[in-house]
């Protein structure tokens, strides 16, 4: 997942919203902390969503979690933040 975000990203204004164990994994400038447990993403997404706003980007990319428990509603939170406008990538 993290290759396939680089390479969307490469030579764009883009803002990677990502977890804190893959932040040093992005040459991007503009990378915000999601946290690394459901709970700490669960409670900075919307925060890190107005943030990304900010930044007037091409692209906003945004590292998925499992959609299971806490994890299914997160991607449900973020489907609708987005207006349905996404595009999922697999493994």
């Amino acid at each position: 997942m993290v290759e396939k975000i680089k390479e969307l990203s490469q030579d764009k204004n883009v803002v990677i919203l990502c977890k804190t164990k893959n932040l040093n994994k992005y040459n991007t400038q503009n990378k915000l902390d999601m946290g690394d447990t459901l709970e700490e993403i669960s409670h900075n997404m919307f925060a890190l969503l107005r943030k990304a706003d900010t930044y007037n980007s091409e692209l906003i990319l945004i590292e998925g979690v499992e959609k299971e428990g806490l994890g299914l509603a997160i991607m449900n939170r973020l489907i609708r933040a987005c207006a349905h406008e996404f595009i999922e990538l697999g493994e």
